[in-house]
């Protein structure tokens, strides 16, 4: 692969020629740093700033894509031109409309994998539950070097054995065990 740097004069050229552009930005750890907790990553006043000036420029399409929920999304975000996606893509709101979704509610699983979860919490001091529409997410960034390979593996093999019918996917990225209803990711 080159280096996009060989290409950094070919590549603003054509931008500025472009008569659409269509940003897909990534929320945590691109516009904002990963935080210990979620309700800690809140956008800069710098950030805002930029979102806005880019939006401003009639040729671009601005989509922050983030696995926040949609109220964090809409009061951090919600007063800019631009179009916001919550949840993995779960829900989508342009500006000035209401939220939508692409997606049905098939989330009866999270009940039975919430007790697993609080278990977790109370066995691991620290970590923490955060329930959105379309998962659960358990939380152990504060102790993360107390949690051994072989924990997380046994972590995983109990809640794997809680899904019938890949009811839900299972994710692990930093320091985030997420349950998500299928087919609800950013991608889509």
């Amino acid at each position: 692969m080159e280096n996009i740097n060989a290409h950094q004069h070919e590549l603003l050229v054509n931008y500025s020629k472009a008569k659409n552009r269509l940003h897909l930005i990534d929320y945590d750890g691109t516009l904002a740093p990963i935080q210990p907790h979620p309700r800690l990553a809140t956008p800069s006043t710098e950030l805002k700033e930029l979102l806005s000036t880019l939006a401003k420029d009639s040729a671009n399409r601005i989509v922050v894509i983030s696995g926040r929920e949609k109220q964090n999304l809409e009061q951090w975000l919600g007063d800019l031109p631009i179009t916001l996606a919550a949840e993995h893509g779960g829900f989508y709101k342009e500006p000035d409309q209401s939220w939508q979704t692409f997606f049905p509610d098939p989330t009866e699983w999270k009940e039975k994998t919430y007790a697993v979860l609080e278990a977790l919490v109370s066995q691991f001091k620290g970590s923490f539950i955060e329930e959105k529409h379309y998962s659960i997410a358990w939380h152990y960034r504060a102790l993360a070097n107390k949690i051994s390979e072989q924990d997380k593996e046994e972590i995983f093999a109990v809640i794997r054995s809680l899904s019938t019918n890949d009811e839900f996917l299972l994710y692990d990225e930093d320091c985030t065990v997420e349950l998500r209803t299928p087919g609800v990711d950013k991608g889509k």
